[in-house]
């Protein structure tokens, strides 16, 4: 179901073409069948998560700054994409959230690993 997953051992997370490439491909994936929501709506809503981690991480300066447009067909909902366009708001949680690119990107890549390996018992790279 994730056809992405593992990643190639190479796989840099603090390297935006690689975060980049991988946005690409799991977009690819969430948007094959139409009807993977309806058919298997966990793996759609893990796969959502992972595609949204993976854009902040390309795009750190998401909901500011510049970033490329998505495909609509993607909603912007979940847990971690909610939370990260709120980050600038009074929600405790982020108070202590990283501003720069790489620390951003550490950040992503840990719950990005947490939630492949941990979650979907998928080792993050082979």
């Amino acid at each position: 179901m994730f056809p992405f997953l593992p990643l190639s051992q190479g796989f840099q997370p603090l390297n935006t073409y690689e975060w980049k490439q991988l946005v690409m491909n799991i977009e690819q994936h969430l948007l094959a069948d139409p009807h993977l929501n309806n058919t298997h709506p966990e793996c759609y809503f893990l796969m959502r998560q992972l595609f949204w981690m993976a854009f902040v991480a390309a795009f750190p300066s998401f909901p500011h700054g510049d970033w490329p447009n998505w495909n609509s067909q993607i909603p912007m909902e979940g847990n971690f994409i909610s939370r990260w366009v709120l980050k600038d708001s009074d929600d405790s949680d982020w108070d202590d959230f990283p501003d720069t690119c790489v620390a951003i990107r550490q950040l992503v890549w840990e719950q990005f690993s947490t939630t492949v390996e941990k979650v979907l018992l998928i080792p993050i790279t082979h």
